[in-house]
């Protein structure tokens, strides 16, 4: 497909002649992803849709146990560290990105206030930075607030060759400053059409800073040292002692276990007390 005939099509969603599922449905057929082929759109100032979450938490945390059957047992609670799907999801359960995909393409807030747009000025004219705004009031699971501050450590903590993390490729080319506590820019070093890479999806989990400072990946913290810290979430849910082998690292908390192993059973989790503020959704 030649790219008039791209420009054509977008024009068509842009009047109501094409629908926006119609559009990615084509993208994804000549080799595009549905997150392409929502950027293209956005780009060209078509919005995005504003999908509704099918269901609604009553509260934060409580009681009951959560089964999660894996072919295989989950051997890391680092997000930077996870090689596959089974650690991304277990990561998933402590940890959120900024935003996150849907199934036509769209982004999502999730950490985010919302999504970024020329029309709310967080998009750049040139291309060339990303202002991303941050929910106010999510505080980690010990009660420190989730700020600028977690963000910002969390692109130095990925895109430093000494921490080795898996999530290098997508902060390595760019620069995350603080405006302010609830304000992040992100600067690219050229101008980037696909701007939602960092800090969105399975690579844009988000660790604790006050957590892992003490373990600055300067020192050369090896990949198992940076996997012992304390879990800590902002979805309520605490780590408890994980060591399906001897030779994988640990991640421990003073209060009883609420995610652990059962034999033969999958991953179970135990009800503890939830996050507060905004990340109760």
């Amino acid at each position: 497909m030649k790219e008039q005939q791209i420009r054509d099509l977008i024009a068509d969603v842009k009047t109501g002649q094409l629908s926006r599922r119609a559009f990615v449905q084509q993208m994804i057929a000549i080799g595009l992803s549905a997150p392409m082929a929502g950027m293209m759109l956005s780009q060209s100032g078509v919005a995005m849709a504003q999908t509704a979450l099918p269901y609604k938490p009553t509260k934060a945390g409580g009681g009951g146990v959560l089964k999660l059957m894996y072919w295989q047992a989950i051997t890391l609670l680092n997000p930077h560290f996870a090689v596959g799907t089974k650690d991304q999801e277990g990561s998933r359960i402590f940890y959120e990105p900024l935003a996150g995909w849907d199934g036509d393409g769209n982004l999502m807030p999730v950490l985010a206030a919302e999504i970024p747009s020329k029309e709310n000025d967080g998009l750049a004219e040139d291309g060339r930075s990303v202002i991303w705004k941050l929910k106010r009031g999510v505080k980690w699971h010990d009660g420190m607030p989730f700020t600028a501050d977690d963000v910002v450590f969390n692109w130095e903590y990925a895109k430093t060759p000494e921490t080795a993390a898996v999530s290098i490729g997508s902060y390595k080319d760019i620069t995350a400053e603080k405006v302010d506590d609830f304000t992040v820019r992100l600067t690219f070093a050229k101008p980037t059409p696909f701007w939602a890479d960092a800090f969105v999806g399975n690579y844009g989990m988000i660790i604790p800073k006050h957590l892992l400072r003490r373990r600055q990946i300067a020192r050369g913290a090896a990949q198992s040292e940076a996997g012992r810290h304390r879990s800590l979430s902002v979805r309520g849910f605490q780590a408890g002692r994980h060591a399906p082998r001897q030779d994988q690292s640990q991640l421990s908390h003073r209060q009883p276990a609420a995610f652990r192993r059962g034999r033969g059973q999958g991953w179970r989790r135990r009800g503890v007390g939830g996050a507060r503020g905004a990340a109760d959704r």
